[in-house]
């Protein structure tokens, strides 16, 4: 079974704003034994996200869960190397990234370093660092799913 939790009638109808897209992908039976853990092949978690011009990359650093199942991502949005200095075009651009995790949560919430725009979607929680996506949630009663 494939579940999509996509916006994109939303981000038609809302462009230019920011609209995030969460896809989860929940995996069937069939898992395979990679490195220690069991793994359902379709098990991944993707963040896309609007920039305000194609000189920026997106990357998920860290997937946690909690006790409650729910999962904790955080990512951080990079100008690309080089492009510091550089005039970029205005245009609105896509970026994403996804990663594979050991389990699907019940409910997610994506932490979010490096925006220097302002309309980042309210369902995304904007921080500085990890220092301070770290302090939001108990990282004691959390495990990493991401990085193994």
């Amino acid at each position: 079974m494939i579940l999509f939790i996509h916006q994109s009638m939303i981000r038609n109808l809302f462009t230019p704003l920011a609209i995030a897209s969460i896809a989860i992908a929940l995996g069937g039976c069939n898992s395979t034994k990679q490195a220690g853990q069991t793994v359902s092949p379709n098990n991944r978690i993707c963040v896309d996200l609007q920039t305000p011009n194609p000189g920026w990359i997106l990357g998920i650093q860290e997937v946690r869960v909690d006790k409650d199942n729910h999962l904790h991502v955080y990512a951080e949005a990079k100008i690309i190397d080089g492009q510091e200095n550089r005039i970029a075009a205005t245009v609105i651009s896509q970026i994403s990234d996804c990663v594979r995790v050991p389990r699907n949560g019940r409910g997610m919430t994506i932490y979010l370093a490096g925006a220097t725009w302002n309309w980042v979607p309210e369902a995304i929680i904007q921080v500085s660092g990890t220092a301070e996506y770290r302090s939001k949630i108990s990282t004691g009663s959390t495990k990493a799913l991401f990085p193994y």
